[in-house]
């Protein structure tokens, strides 16, 4: 059974992460990742970013827990993320990220709104380029498995 501060994240999303690049006519993007999440009761998170190469796949350890807020419009409890991202191959040993979402709250008169998380994340270990230590992205999560409002 799930703790009542809580929310259940476990499942199969699509991540993708952005430079902070504010002029459109640039790609901004960063990379786009299979990420997979097991949860516990408590909100521990664990598992895996994975963008189909072999060599491509990071660790991911972190939480969700309610902020102990709600949403204005939708009553809902609120809830951050807290997450780190580790080299998992030969190619991104050494790496690491860490990340800082939301969860979106949903529309009550939403459809085909799927369960989402946004926020920012900081590459800080970059073996092979320190230089690039310390820059900041955006991403954005959205759930492959859940239940859409129609």
């Amino acid at each position: 059974m799930m703790n009542d501060d809580v929310m259940n994240i476990e499942g199969k999303w699509t991540y993708r992460s952005y430079h902070n690049m504010p002029d459109p006519s640039k790609d901004d993007r960063w990379g786009i990742y299979e990420l997979t999440l097991k949860q516990d009761v408590d909100g521990f998170l664990e598992g895996k970013l994975d963008n189909g190469s072999p060599e491509e796949e990071y660790t991911v350890q972190g939480k969700i827990h309610n902020d102990g807020t709600r949403n204005a419009d939708s009553k809902d409890k609120c809830f951050n993320i807290n997450m780190i991202a580790t080299g998992a191959t030969n190619q991104t040993a050494g790496h690491e990220y860490r990340y800082l979402g939301r969860i979106i709250p949903k529309w009550q008169t939403g459809k085909n709104q799927r369960t989402a998380f946004i926020g920012t994340n900081i590459r800080t270990k970059y073996p092979g380029n320190p230089s690039q230590e310390g820059v900041v992205g955006c991403f954005v999560a959205t759930k492959k498995d859940s239940d859409m409002q129609t």
